[in-house]
């Protein structure tokens, strides 16, 4: 988990480790040199249960992530952002899967995506994109991950430029059920135009490898996606809700109360511990 000034949302977060079915689990921590005490908040939330490292200076997500990567122990890494949160079950119905299929590098798990308190759909591996996505449900053997590293210089394409080497020309599997809460805001024209730079230097930097300019570069979707940074601010932050929405799909009623129950389930926990409550929503 990697986490900048996340005080406001870490308590679920944390709660959505401690409830894990799997309990055979350890929790990696690194705190992106935050100004709200992030660092000191996770260890008294789980006192034993979580190890922090703490960046002195910041340096963003790729740096973050491979500082994390480089301190887990297990056999296996899962990825969870410090403002979204996993079903108690994620972590026992991965690592079940990948002990079913050693060939296999990596599980992902439907997503449901939300804001606030609301279902707006869900990211589906298994709807035929590559790489597959989202990158943080993910379950991945630990050297496969250390194989595939992430780049300490990207700030925001870190993701993407990992799956890209994970994934090429190896199996992974899909969970059959959502197993992960994508909690978004507002688009964000500026982080947006940042991150669209560093997916062109991605690109970029590893050209035609793998037939990549068939299966990425001459993607409809992240032709648009990337197009959107050159444009006004104000069509930007429209369009980019509209991509955003492409990418989903709707969530079926058996999936939406699914994810009410693990809210609840998140809710109580937080409750009975007496921890500080999450974040709006």
């Amino acid at each position: 988990m990697i986490a900048r000034d996340a005080a406001s949302t870490l308590p679920r977060a944390l709660a959505s480790v401690a409830i894990q079915s799997l309990r055979d689990w350890e929790c990696v921590l690194v705190d992106d040199a935050s100004s709200d005490g992030t660092a000191g908040l996770a260890a008294r939330l789980l006192p034993g249960g979580v190890r922090v490292h703490a960046l002195e200076r910041h340096g963003g997500r790729g740096a973050a992530r491979a500082a994390g990567l480089e301190r887990c122990r297990g056999e296996l890494v899962a990825f969870l952002d410090s403002d979204d949160w996993m079903y108690a079950d994620r972590l026992e119905r991965s690592a079940a899967a990948l002990e079913r299929t050693p060939e296999a590098i990596a599980v992902f798990a439907p997503a449901i995506v939300e804001r606030g308190a609301r279902v707006l759909g869900v990211l589906d591996p298994s709807d035929g994109r590559w790489p597959p996505w989202p990158f943080a449900s993910c379950v991945v053997r630990r050297g496969e991950a250390v194989r595939a590293g992430f780049s300490p210089e990207l700030r925001h394409a870190e993701d993407l430029d990992f799956l890209l080497r994970l994934v090429e020309d190896r199996r992974w599997l899909t969970l059959p059920g959502a197993a992960y809460a994508y909690r978004v805001g507002e688009p964000d024209v500026a982080r947006h135009r940042a991150t669209q730079r560093e997916v062109a230097r991605v690109l970029v930097r590893r050209g035609d490898a793998g037939g990549l300019r068939a299966r990425v570069g001459a993607s409809s979707a992240l032709a648009r996606w990337a197009l959107l940074g050159a444009l006004p601010e104000r069509t930007s932050r429209r369009l980019l809700a509209a991509s955003r929405r492409r990418n989903l799909r709707a969530a079926r009623p058996r999936e939406v109360s699914r994810h009410r129950a693990e809210r609840e389930r998140l809710a109580d926990f937080i409750a009975r511990e007496g921890w500080p409550s999450a974040g709006a929503g």
